[in-house]
């Protein structure tokens, strides 16, 4: 893991922790708001900005940190919690959960005062760090959170292990039939899936926007071209292309009747839909026992 990330989690830890991470949030808003000379020099020695003429820029790493410092933001900023939709208290409390794509653990901070247990699988090493970084900023413990990727689901939790398991803005970015499989094979009889994902109804107007880049709108084509190749075929096309984050690249962006019915083939009853501000939200639960599927 770049050595650049480790520096910033330091300074997290640090008291300079609140005002760096308004500041990496900020840069990755393009926003500079009149910067503390101290906290802009601070990054710059990180490595994670470099000045282009009037502008700041994010290195790579800085990308990574100011994305979380984003989201991290956010949660200060919703009175430390996390917005909705998400799951109720009723939902996970005194059971064993799992957030599949946990990020740097925020949801985690709130499940496990209540359940029984709550795990995260985060395939990002560099989030689950700065995770640990801004738990002590938060003065929360810090939850378990394991490196892999959504496609080990299985490898990680045994059939019939968990009563809930929930994702948010993952499955548009991973193979989703075999994962959506592997969620349930996880699922305890009367356990819930509790999923969020982006709408297809939003690509094409992120296709029409103006300032995105020539790589961005291949890949919103590639996500446009993979929803019949996935609807018709549950295959997904990718394509390898570096990038900040991931090299590999097989979006998906499925219609809600298409999550119904792949929910309701695996056995799965009570298909429950939330609002979500663009967002497709819903759950569903296991049956507890083969006779209720029936």
């Amino acid at each position: 893991m770049d050595k650049r990330i480790d520096a910033a989690a330091k300074v997290i830890e640090s008291g300079d922790g609140q005002p760096f991470l308004r500041f990496m949030a900020d840069t990755y808003h393009g926003h500079r708001n009149g910067s503390d000379p101290k906290i802009l020099a601070l990054a710059a020695e990180i490595g994670l900005i470099r000045n282009a003429g009037d502008k700041i820029e994010l290195t790579n790493p800085g990308f990574l940190v100011g994305n979380v410092a984003k989201e991290y933001c956010h949660y200060v900023d919703y009175g430390r919690t996390t917005a909705p939709p998400k799951p109720s208290r009723e939902m996970i409390e005194g059971k064993d959960v799992l957030d599949l794509g946990c990020s740097f653990g925020r949801s985690l901070w709130e499940f496990q005062r209540v359940a029984r247990s709550a795990v995260g699988l985060e395939p990002q090493e560099e989030y689950i760090v700065l995770g640990r970084a801004l738990s002590v900023q938060e003065n929360v413990a810090a939850p378990k959170i394991i490196n892999g990727p959504a496609e080990e689901l299985a490898r990680h939790f045994g059939p019939a292990s968990l009563d809930v398991i929930f994702t948010r803005l993952v499955l548009n970015y991973v193979k989703v039939k075999p994962v959506l499989g592997q969620m349930v094979a996880a699922l305890r009889p009367g356990g819930t899936l509790y999923i969020l994902v982006d709408s297809p109804s939003n690509l094409p107007r992120r296709l029409l926007a103006g300032g995105s880049s020539l790589q961005r709108r291949g890949w919103i084509l590639l996500a446009l071209l993979n929803l019949p190749v996935c609807v018709l075929t549950g295959r997904q096309l990718s394509v390898t292309i570096p990038g900040r984050m991931h090299t590999r690249h097989n979006p998906a962006y499925l219609p809600l009747w298409w999550w119904r019915k792949a929910l309701l083939r695996r056995g799965l009853r009570d298909f429950r839909t939330f609002p979500g501000s663009g967002a497709l939200v819903f759950c569903a639960t296991k049956p507890a026992s083969t006779e209720n599927a029936r």
